[in-house]
């Protein structure tokens, strides 16, 4: 009598859905070259992930050797540079950074991904000395010129920064944006994406400035909150930032009430402005989003949109900050669509929160400050709540949830 035949083992994709992933760690490690060469990129990236988040630094750096040897695909590996960093290593974070995918020629995206990852960390010195190798092999390509002037600025030099969208901008064939990003620098305000907005460089980096430029700034949420605005909505943010999302809600349906919410006390000035320049009626309100009344700690960047409540930065101001009550400002003023844009604090926050009145969620994930666990947490709570996701069409981290319509819910109005 022969014995049945074993169940197959789940494969490393049915490990990453049902949020396993220690179990897809220990089985990628496990593998053969042959099979580990064959596995989708997501899955290898969560199992490496969760060996950094457990600090099993050597497990991950011989998954990530081989994964090299292989000629894998796999993305910059800034969050094992994080950890490095985070302990002390610098030296070795910046050499992980500065050598990776060097088993393949690389091209200037490739180039401008490990710049822009070395500008993240604030290893600048770095990511300009690295910027201007890729320049020598790639003298034409914006995206490099451009890492080079915000590292630049960042460095305190912006005389080699300024000369060079000079340069760009004297092109027969430079493009609009250039010319927007030198009148920004040199008037501290910007007319793009059809908003009139005031950007001082003390608040308003040279990073954020390109993204307005160049007409990326907050794309993603735009395009998801803008596709389906409707009269009768109500929108509650988290995250305002310049206050763009709002004054581009009051374009396109005016009499929506907007209501939303930043915790940097710096940018409430700059919020009321950019309000009043775009005669946008929205309601600003200052303090850090929370779950109850109180206080919160707030740690503070030079680049606004990297402040964030759980962030390891050690080159943040703390502050400690009032709190705004998520939850009861939601009972009274009954959003029906709900833009969350806070660095991380979205898996501790959203799980928590009333969501009744809700039929659509924008939230942009943190993946980089937050455990797997944290985010799938947000998953779950929302597909219990009757919310189904789509990603953001171009984007990694947006998430688009809906509520499913039901004979109980009724259709939607």
């Amino acid at each position: 009598m022969t014995s049945p035949r074993a169940a197959a083992a789940p494969s490393a994709r049915d490990l990453l859905r049902s949020g396993q992933f220690q179990a897809l760690s220990d089985r990628l490690e496990a593998m053969p070259d042959a099979e580990l060469a064959e596995t989708p990129p997501d899955c290898l990236e969560a199992g490496l992930t969760w060996l950094l988040e457990q600090s099993r630094f050597k497990a991950a750096q011989a998954l990530y050797a081989r994964a090299h040897r292989l000629q894998m695909a796999v993305a910059v590996p800034k969050g094992y540079a994080q950890r490095l960093a985070a302990l002390g290593r610098a030296p070795e974070a910046v050499a992980l950074l500065t050598q990776w995918a060097e088993y393949r020629d690389k091209t200037a995206a490739d180039w401008a991904k490990q710049v822009l990852a070395l500008q993240t960390m604030r290893f600048d010195d770095a990511a300009q000395a690295l910027c201007r190798q890729a320049r020598a092999r790639f003298p034409k390509n914006d995206a490099l010129a451009l890492s080079e002037v915000v590292v630049s600025f960042r460095l305190g030099d912006p005389g080699p920064a300024r000369d060079l969208l000079a340069a760009l901008s004297a092109r027969r064939d430079a493009p609009y944006w250039i010319h927007a990003m030198l009148r920004a620098l040199q008037s501290g305000e910007i007319d793009a994406m059809g908003l009139s907005l005031r950007v001082p460089p003390d608040l308003v980096s040279p990073r954020i400035l390109i993204s307005l430029a160049r007409g990326l700034y907050e794309v993603h949420e735009r395009n998801s909150l803008l596709a389906d605005l409707r009269p009768g909505d109500r929108v509650l943010e988290l995250g305002t930032g310049l206050g763009a999302m709002a004054c581009w809600a009051g374009q396109t349906q005016r009499d929506v009430p907007f209501v939303t919410i930043e915790a940097n006390p710096a940018l409430a000035p700059l919020i009321a402005e950019n309000f009043r320049r775009n005669a946008c009626k929205a309601r600003a309100i200052s303090g850090v989003a929370a779950l109850r009344d109180g206080e919160s700690a707030f740690h503070i960047e030079g680049d606004f949109w990297a402040s964030s409540q759980v962030t390891t930065s050690d080159t943040a101001t703390r502050r400690t900050l009032p709190n705004v009550n998520i939850p009861a400002l939601m009972q009274d003023f009954a959003p029906t669509i709900m833009v969350v844009d806070i660095e991380g604090a979205e898996v501790d926050l959203i799980p928590e929160l009333p969501l009744q009145s809700l039929r659509r969620l924008i939230i942009e994930m943190h993946p980089q400050f937050t455990p797997l666990t944290g985010c799938a947490k947000v998953w779950r709570r929302l597909l219990e709540a009757g919310f189904y996701p789509q990603q953001a069409k171009g984007s990694e981290k947006v998430v688009i949830w809906d509520r499913i319509q039901t004979s109980e819910t009724g259709p939607e109005t």
